[in-house]
């Protein structure tokens, strides 16, 4: 079971602690084509005020810190926009996929 935080939401994911990538771009395709329906990312602490996201969708999110592309398709990428210092890196994302049941 993966560590959500605050956010409960991300305790339940198809996969957890996934790394593909940099600390400041993280992508992920399902090998079986399914839909991504959404990403949480783990990122320093004083992020998203445990260091660990809720769920989220295609937008831009802590202040334009991150940005996420490809929901709702079976690639998914997170972008960290380093426009100041206090953009944490991505240490990982959890993926949450269409079909599979928790």
């Amino acid at each position: 079971m993966a560590s959500g935080g605050l956010h409960g939401e991300c305790e339940s994911v198809d996969i957890q602690g996934y790394q593909g990538g940099t600390i400041n771009e993280r992508s992920f395709t399902d090998p079986n084509s399914e839909v991504i329906m959404g990403v949480c990312i783990k990122s320093a602490p004083h992020m998203f005020r445990d260091g660990h996201s809720q769920r989220l969708v295609n937008g831009d999110y802590q202040h334009g810190c991150y940005t996420v592309t490809g929901v709702g398709t079976s690639s998914v990428t997170v972008t960290r926009n380093p426009v100041n210092r206090h953009c944490g890196p991505i240490e990982h994302i959890d993926i949450c996929i269409h079909g599979h049941e928790h």
